[in-house]
């Protein structure tokens, strides 16, 4: 979608259009959704956290100022709304099903449809290992590729924290790794 479209939907869904607002968040849904699962690992977890986001900011859209970034609001919303998900005692009690981790690549084999469930598997223990925070941090910056200046955006952490957060949580997995290694 171009700036003038954006732009164009962007106000129209200030004013309320339902319609304007489904179309303005479509090429998002996908990315927000990767996005979730990973911080949640749990797929049904992700599908929720999306429509939450969604409702959210479909009901605060009249305080959107136009002047900033929409796709950097809305990421915003989602990894604080993910980041408050995984903080609640809900999720704690709650395990993560492996029935859930599915891959939906497609075009791959019956083998290596096997080999990514259990890396998506081994990947969402490890993150099981990391505070929230520590954990969003390091989705954000090592899977999602965000850079430094995005994250403290996106979450509200100061830079030395973003950096504070992903050195634990990577000394956390070395040392994790290094331990079931032996």
């Amino acid at each position: 979608m171009d700036q003038a479209m954006q732009q164009t939907l962007l106000e129209r869904s200030r004013l309320g259009d339902a319609a304007a607002f489904s179309e303005l968040v479509k090429p998002y849904q996908q990315p927000l959704f990767r996005v979730a699962f990973r911080l949640l690992g749990n797929t049904e977890e992700a599908k929720d956290a999306v429509q939450e986001t969604l409702l959210k900011v479909w009901q605060k859209m009249d305080t959107f100022d136009p002047k900033r970034s929409f796709d950097t609001w809305l990421f915003a919303v989602i990894s604080h709304h993910c980041y408050d998900v995984l903080q609640s005692l809900r999720y704690r009690l709650r395990k993560v099903s492996l029935d859930q981790v599915t891959t939906r690549m497609t075009g791959t084999t019956p083998e290596e449809a096997y080999v990514n469930k259990e890396l998506a598997a081994e990947l969402n223990r490890l993150l099981d290992k990391l505070s929230p925070k520590q954990r969003l941090v390091f989705v954000l910056k090592e899977i999602e590729l965000l850079d430094t200046e995005h994250i403290t955006t996106l979450t509200g952490l100061t830079g030395d924290q973003v950096k504070s957060n992903l050195c634990l949580a990577k000394k956390k997995l070395r040392t994790y790794l290094m331990n079931t290694a032996n």
